[in-house]
């Protein structure tokens, strides 16, 4: 399993929304290598400073780990399977 740091792709749905709650359903557009983007839904729950959800995009539903909150700042990872031919 490959772990992925996403954490500063949600600060721009943080900002402005310091003290709001960021529950719910998010979609937007991943950045990844070579400039390309693409879309996914976040479905994100918080409890206190504590984010959990999952991610789906076109590798299907992947949970959210390390999910933190804290002021205006928004962190997670997600993992998937990395198969490579050989």
């Amino acid at each position: 399993m490959r772990t992925i740091l996403i954490g500063g792709m949600l600060l721009l749905l943080a900002a402005g929304m310091q003290a709001a709650d960021l529950s719910g359903k998010w979609s937007g557009d991943v950045p990844g290598r070579g400039g390309d983007t693409t879309p996914a839904t976040f479905n994100l729950q918080v409890d206190g400073e504590k984010l959990t959800g999952s991610m789906t995009g076109p590798q299907g539903e992947l949970p959210l780990m390390e999910g933190k909150v804290s002021g205006s700042q928004v962190s997670f990872s997600r993992s998937r399977s990395s198969t490579r031919a050989r």
